[in-house]
């Protein structure tokens, strides 16, 4: 086995090599079941290695399609739905922890009741911890976009069209999500020491999870664009 490596892998099967990751999720780059490896050898037929999960929290990522909500119910009701076919029972667990991105096409009132100070969160919160396992929001993303048609604003030419062309070529390259991750950890480091930013908005955490990194400058690029449109 491997060391300080945090997602569990199995390598190479024949010899046995893996990792074993960490024991407890950590934050929610480091989803799923948690646990070690109970690694059994024969000197005749290898290795083998069994999965024995050990975490009581789990940390989980679930995303949210809003498109044709009218209401901050019907978000609360999906979001349940979703955490309960997290297929969670039947696991020694304690709770989990996840953190809700919202996408699609939104609405006014749904954006703003995913406001900060919005009436979501707190009723999201009480329902999502009488589940069978209790689950409980690590955050609450709107990465909702305006009704406006971005997709066809993408093949017009013009600086709007060239900019979000531009923005969705990189935010699909990884190479490129990662250097852009790095110049901002770089400046902002220059700026403010570490112990003030937040595990959230730390880059270097962040680059733990490019697909959501990836998802978050999309909605950047939707989000700038639209300012231009309203």
């Amino acid at each position: 086995m491997l060391g300080h490596v945090h997602s569990s892998q199995i390598l190479w099967q024949d010899p046995l090599i893996l990792y074993a990751g960490t024991s407890q999720g950590a934050h929610a780059a480091e989803c799923g079941a948690r646990g070690c490896y109970l690694v059994q050898v024969n000197d005749r037929a290898g290795g083998s290695a069994e999965f024995i999960p050990l975490a009581p929290v789990r940390w989980e990522v679930i995303h949210l399609d809003a498109t044709g909500l009218g209401s901050p119910e019907g978000l609360l009701e999906i979001a349940e739905e979703t955490c309960l076919d997290l297929g969670l029972e039947g696991q020694d667990l304690e709770a989990v922890v996840v953190r809700i991105n919202v996408t699609g096409v939104g609405s006014k009132s749904l954006s703003d009741a995913m406001r900060p100070d919005g009436e979501i969160h707190e009723l999201l919160a009480e329902r999502l911890s009488g589940l069978p396992v209790p689950v409980f929001p690590e955050s609450l993303r709107d990465l909702t976009s305006s009704g406006f048609d971005l997709e066809s604003l993408k093949d017009e030419e013009g600086f709007l069209g060239e900019f979000l062309r531009l923005c969705r070529r990189s935010a699909d390259d990884p190479e490129s999500v990662r250097t852009l991750a790095t110049e901002i950890q770089t400046d902002l480091l220059r700026r403010v020491g570490r112990s003030y930013i937040s595990l959230e908005a730390d880059p270097a955490q962040l680059l733990e999870d490019i697909p959501a990194l990836s998802d978050r400058l999309h909605a950047a690029a939707e989000e700038v664009t639209s300012t231009f449109l309203n």
